[in-house]
C-alpha cells in the first residue's frame, strides 16, 4: 500500500467513525461503521502487541484432541483410547 492509498484508507475510516458517533440518523450511522469496519478488515495490517506463551501436553492415548489457531483447546472429538 502506498502512502497516499494509506491516507486515503485512513480519511475514509476517519469519516465513518465521524458519522458513526454524529447525531445523523441511525441507518446512516450504521452504514458509516460498517463501512469503516470493511475498509480496516480489508486494508489495516493487523500484528498482534502481546502474545502469551502457551504450552500443552496432552497422552499419546488422546486422540481427537485439537489446539486451534486461536489457542483455544478443542475437545469435543477427543477420548481416550484405552
Amino acid at each position: 500500500m502506498t502512502c497516499s492509498q494509506y491516507t486515503e484508507v485512513t480519511q475514509t475510516i476517519t469519516i465513518g467513525i465521524n458519522i458513526a458517533v454524529s447525531q445523523a440518523p441511525i441507518e446512516e450511522r450504521i452504514a458509516a461503521i460498517e463501512d469503516a469496519q470493511q475498509i480496516m478488515m480489508e486494508e489495516c495490517a493487523m500484528a498482534p502487541f502481546y502474545t502469551a506463551p502457551y504450552i500443552t501436553a496432552s497422552t499419546p492415548d488422546l486422540v481427537g484432541y485439537k489446539t486451534l489457531p486461536n489457542v483455544y483447546e478443542y475437545f469435543q472429538e477427543a477420548r481416550l483410547i484405552r
